[in-house]
């Protein structure tokens, strides 16, 4: 693998601006464990290929690792638009609809990712993701006129019911 960074390296000398010699070049970091790294490529190489599919998902994907899952959303959100019948675009953008805690629209996504390929994983989050849906409606109908900040508790209605 370092030979095949090196090589990348001296490329991308060559030809700074080519996304997807930053894209292999990140994937390649990844294996090694460089995340840093690997999003500073796929940082980049976003400016240059802002639709790319594999940039886009390996972006999300670190960005929930990392816990910016808005930053994930953000990328999955270009992956459904850009690659709408593909279903790991739909389900990365339900994934990381869930961390927002989003549950609707998670659902959706998973629902649309089961839609284009069914499976039991697939089917497994729709039906987790509906649940968590309307357990969220039961619960924030039940807030109805609670004040949160006065009960002391540390989440915001606006949050979690959207």
């Amino acid at each position: 693998a370092q030979l095949e960074i090196k090589r990348l390296t001296k490329d991308l000398k060559k030809s700074p601006q080519d996304g997807e010699l930053l894209y292999q070049r990140a994937r390649l970091f990844r294996s090694q464990g460089l995340e840093r790294e690997a999003v500073i490529d796929l940082e980049a190489g976003l400016k240059y290929a802002p639709q790319h599919q594999g940039i886009n998902a390996s972006l999300c994907e670190l960005y929930m690792g990392a816990g910016q899952h808005e930053k994930a959303y953000k990328r999955a959100l270009v992956l459904v638009k850009h690659h709408e019948k593909d279903h790991n675009s739909h389900q990365l953008a339900g994934e990381s609809s869930a961390a927002l805690g989003n549950f609707t629209r998670s659902y959706n996504h998973f629902f649309d990712a089961f839609e284009i390929s069914p499976s039991e994983e697939l089917a497994s989050l729709v039906l987790k993701a509906d649940l968590l849906r309307k357990n969220q409606k039961v619960l924030c109908d039940k807030m109805e006129g609670v004040d949160l900040d006065e009960i002391n508790v540390n989440v915001k209605k606006s949050e979690l019911c959207q």
